[in-house]
């Protein structure tokens, strides 16, 4: 027996496999990083709400650590939401590895989303205008996810 679909089912069908498809399709992150400094430190991984709490019990440490990437004028940051409004109480200001050679072009079209950071923090320095908790410098490691 043989079954015959209409044109408008096919279509249909075809449609449906091809948003299934899309839907599927992840972009890569995007990764900076200077190897050498990866091999010889150990960050200790600690989510950005708990470093935001404990901040200066980390002074000097060098951490891993996921948020949101905020970037505009004057502005480069990672904090727990993409709330404009809470960010500054939340947030780290970033500071990066000369040696990183990032596209901050692409960096600023990322603004909002997830990244994953290495670095080391320094309660000394707040960021632009003192706003942030601390900075993280020496970022050695960023990864746009």
């Amino acid at each position: 027996m043989q079954v015959y679909m209409k044109h408008s089912e096919t279509l249909l069908l075809i449609f449906s496999l091809i948003i299934s498809l899309a839907s599927c399709y992840t972009k890569p992150p995007v990764v900076y990083s200077i190897p050498e400094q990866d091999s010889i430190r150990t960050p200790f991984k600690i989510s950005i709400n708990k470093l935001a709490t404990d901040f200066k019990f980390w002074q000097g440490q060098t951490i891993e650590t996921e948020g949101i990437l905020h970037i505009g004028f004057e502005e480069f940051t990672i904090s727990p939401n993409k709330d404009f409004f809470s960010k500054y109480s939340d947030a780290f200001w970033l500071n990066t590895n000369q040696k990183l050679n990032i596209d901050y072009d692409y960096l600023q079209k990322a603004s909002g989303r997830r990244i994953r950071i290495k670095g080391v923090v320094d309660t000394s320095r707040k960021g632009h205008l003192s706003s942030y908790l601390a900075t993280i410098d020496h970022i050695y490691f960023l990864e746009v996810q």
